[in-house]
């Protein structure tokens, strides 16, 4: 910390004019101060009293003049702090990172975060890319409380009796096994994923159920979530599903 001190013009004045102070034998004036002693440079007998108020002048001059100077840079930071500032440079530079940080108490650091979240977000979009229509039927048929009843099977329920008849294809597993998202595409008929449905049905040695039970059980299916915002359906054709490959058809795809 500084000491108290002058105003830096205001010590030059008095230095100077202890310079020109005159020095006396007598009654005769030998010179100035300044110019017997080489402004204070090799001050003598008769000079050295005012030589040594020069030094405590100037000792003090010093400090006036790094105070100062230390204003003048002071002032410059805080002209780039406004700048900086209007720029935005405050901000820190990762905010997700900054709080994952402080929510793990040093745990996570920014750069961890900086890194890790691209490389998870980069994971989970081949994973949905990969699974398609597989993990939104598979849950679609969790959530589900029962499959569609045929109308035979329905009226044995009412009589309390059960039939031997194996049940028919589920739509859900035929979905998943033979359609793939597609974003783009002229889609595809209703009547054309029946007779589809139809040929995968007889793969799998399982009767199928009646094209107005396959449209319906679609539709009940088309209303979960994620297969709600990906399939549409226009008139009698659904966009953002295709079927798969002639290379793969009917190809059993196990359920994940």
């Amino acid at each position: 910390m500084l000491t108290a001190h002058r105003a830096a013009g205001e010590l030059e004045a008095a230095i100077e004019a202890i310079l020109a102070r005159p020095v006396m034998t007598g009654a005769r004036v030998r010179g100035t101060v300044g110019a017997l002693s080489n402004k204070c440079a090799t001050p003598d007998a008769r000079s050295a009293e005012a030589c040594h108020e020069v030094a405590e002048l100037r000792r003090e001059l010093a400090v006036a003049v790094e105070a100062t100077r230390l204003e003048i840079r002071i002032e410059e930071l805080r002209h780039q702090l406004r700048q900086s500032r209007g720029r935005g440079d405050d901000e820190p530079p990762d905010p997700v990172g900054e709080l994952f940080a402080w929510m793990s108490r040093g745990l996570v650091s920014v750069r961890d975060v900086g890194f890790g979240f691209p490389v998870a977000f980069a994971l989970l979009i081949e994973l949905v890319s990969s699974c398609g229509l597989i993990g939104i039927a598979g849950y679609a048929a969790a959530t589900r409380t029962s499959l569609v009843a045929t109308p035979a099977t329905a009226a044995s329920r009412r009589k309390g009796t059960a039939e031997p008849r194996p049940e028919p294809g589920t739509v859900v597993d035929y979905v998943t096994q033979r359609t793939v998202l597609a974003s783009e595409g002229p889609g595809i008929a209703a009547e054309d994923l029946y007779t589809d449905y139809i040929a995968w049905c007889e793969q799998q040695r399982v009767p199928s159920l009646s094209l107005d039970e396959f449209i319906g059980e679609l539709e009940r299916l088309r209303q979960v979530r994620p297969l709600k915002d990906a399939m549409q359906k226009f008139g009698s054709r659904y966009y953002g599903v295709r079927l798969v490959s002639n290379g793969s058809r009917l190809q059993r795809t196990p359920m994940n």
